[in-house]
């Protein structure tokens, strides 16, 4: 999962950056952003090993969403507030950088959820 979610950083960062498609500090605010959403994805594959994470017990744990509300708020701040922007060289978005690590985290948790899926299927067989 992290050569996975380094690696569409890495790529993207260097695509968005290398290629002149943005500045510097919107490269690196979408890579950050990006990191963040492909973990926080995996928070929610990772919370059961073998079977499907889109069950009914999805909701079960109210701290999980608890956490993923203050991470939410702090990410915002990371990207929103000036004095964040100006200590991390960061600068704000518009909703449509959103898409990067909305995508990004898809694929975290698609590819987590096959990888589950096929051991699964492995181990039944055997």
């Amino acid at each position: 999962v992290s050569l996975l979610s380094g690696g569409m950083v890495f790529g993207l960062f260097l695509r968005n950056y290398g290629q002149d498609l943005y500045d510097l500090d919107t490269a690196r605010t979408i890579a950050v952003n990006m990191l963040v959403a492909g973990h926080l994805f995996y928070l929610f594959t990772c919370r059961k090993l073998y079977a499907t994470s889109l069950n009914r017990a999805f909701f079960d744990n109210k701290y999980v969403f608890v956490s993923v509300g203050i991470l939410i708020v702090l990410q915002i701040a990371f990207t929103y507030i000036p004095v964040m922007n100006h200590l991390f060289g960061t600068t704000p978005l518009n909703l449509t950088h959103f898409r990067y690590p909305l995508v990004a985290g898809l694929i975290v948790f698609s590819v987590v959820e096959v990888e589950k899926l096929i051991v699964r299927t492995v181990k039944n067989r055997s």
